[in-house]
């Protein structure tokens, strides 16, 4: 279930981390969480946390900065499925 608020809009470029071990770390279910705020700059900042496949807990977050009018704020779950994954080197 998502509930979502959103009076405006926004365009913003940001990054995100997370303590996973891997990027497989990041297969599963997740809680998230998001609020933005914006007046010319906008800002937003997320939360997520949920279970690797090996029960290890998982927190992570981010945050954009860019252009924009308004707010929202968001909370929901969400599901990451991960196909086959090579390696780079």
């Amino acid at each position: 279930m998502s509930t979502t608020d959103t009076p405006g809009g926004f365009a913003t470029v940001g990054v995100a981390d997370s303590n996973a071990d891997t990027i497989c770390g990041l297969k599963g279910g997740f809680n998230n969480q998001s609020l933005n705020l914006g007046a010319e700059a906008d800002v937003n900042l997320d939360r997520f946390n949920g279970t690797d496949l090996n029960g290890q807990r998982i927190d992570g977050g981010g945050f954009s900065l860019g252009a924009g009018l308004g707010a929202a704020l968001s909370a929901g779950y969400t599901y990451t499925g991960l196909g086959p994954v090579g390696r780079l080197w």
